[in-house]
């Protein structure tokens, strides 16, 4: 198995690399297209793959973001935790969008981020081949699309006092963000995040304004505040509730370097914590986002990875963290997030002292 992994790898590299100078063409749809038909012919395999290798090892994917991106080094604290390290191949979310008719201006969005993510994709599949795969985890999940968008929007309404029973009824119902921050329900303002560039003691509605000033609506949804609410939050819900569900159906721990895609994965992840397969992952999840936010790369810029990577296994860095935070007392919110982030400062304080 692990061996038609890695031709299925080299075969993608070799895709990429003859249709990269291709995807700012006017042949841009038909290589997107071709992308997917490649990953369709490979599906079962990586199924059975994730089923029964990946399942049975520690597994951490890193998804719910752009690119890589390994000319900045992010492949240093990705590989820090876990034996198995999958990307979930974001090529395949842009070129799926990039099929639909969309506008363009967004059209050119997904164009530019399908350059760079090929682009890496490549650096990859060339250099780090031997410590990462890249799969396309969130198409494989056995629940539809469909299902996936109607279960979004239930929890979306569920942020209200009043009852609602479609998203037709709730832009039917509200008409200025003053109403919508009203009928929230107690305490959910607390958990609201809009983008990544937040400034921290700003209102709900000034982080609001801001957010929708720097990433305007798509032309096709209509340029009311209720629709604005709406858009971007129920955008994070899908994208939580699906790398949840994936990542519970094949036991993978999902690396989410994204601290709005976070939030909204913590948000969703109240509603399994009665489920033992959830909070474990939910647990290693948290951990994982905790020490991607605290490692610091200026500590390894004159390390090659090989040798990072080497010296990361020898001193067993991963499974030394995991003797000291308590797992089983993180799934039932007996340790806080300050202790665990105390003990991850203190793990890689050592390993510094090692790469030294």
């Amino acid at each position: 198995m692990l061996e038609k992994i890695k031709d299925i790898q080299l075969e993608y590299l070799q895709l990429l690399q003859r249709v990269q100078t291709q995807l700012d063409s006017k042949d841009f749809l038909i290589i997107v297209d071709e992308i997917n038909v490649f990953w369709s012919t490979k599906k079962e395999i990586v199924k059975l793959f994730l089923r029964y290798v990946a399942n049975n090892y520690n597994t951490y994917v890193f998804t719910g973001a752009t690119f890589l991106d390994v000319e900045d080094k992010e492949q240093y604290p990705f590989c820090l935790l876990g034996d198995i390290h999958i990307i979930d191949d974001p090529l395949c979310k842009y070129s799926q969008v990039a099929l639909m008719d969309i506008d363009n201006k967004c059209f050119s969005l997904y164009t530019e981020q399908i350059i760079l993510t090929a682009q890496d994709n490549i650096k990859i599949l060339k250099d780090y081949s031997e410590y990462i795969v890249i799969l396309p985890i969130r198409l494989l999940t056995e629940m539809d699309s469909q299902t996936l968008i109607k279960a979004s929007e239930q929890f979306f309404l569920s942020l209200f006092n009043n009852k609602l029973d479609s998203i037709k009824q709730y832009t039917q119902s509200y008409s200025s963000f003053e109403e919508i921050i009203t009928d929230l329900k107690p305490g959910v303002e607390k958990s609201l995040v809009f983008n990544e560039y937040e400034i921290e003691g700003e209102g709900l509605k000034e982080r609001f304004q801001r957010a929708f000033n720097d990433a305007p609506l798509p032309d096709n949804i209509p340029n009311t505040e209720a629709c604005k609410f709406w858009f971007c939050i129920f955008g994070y819900l899908n994208q939580s509730l699906d790398i949840m569900l994936t990542c519970a159906e094949y036991n993978l721990i999902p690396y989410l370097r994204s601290n709005v895609t976070f939030n909204y994965f913590i948000v969703l992840s109240q509603n399994f914590k009665s489920h033992t397969e959830y909070s474990e992952i939910i647990s290693r999840c948290i951990v994982a986002h905790l020490l991607y936010n605290l490692f610091d790369k200026n500590m390894i810029k004159s390390i090659e990875f090989s040798e990072f990577f080497s010296i990361v296994n020898r001193l067993n860095f991963c499974e030394e963290l995991f003797k000291c935070i308590d797992i089983s007392k993180l799934m039932k919110y007996e340790v806080t997030i300050e202790d665990v982030n105390k003990l991850v400062k203190e793990h890689l304080k050592r390993l510094y002292k090692g790469l030294s």
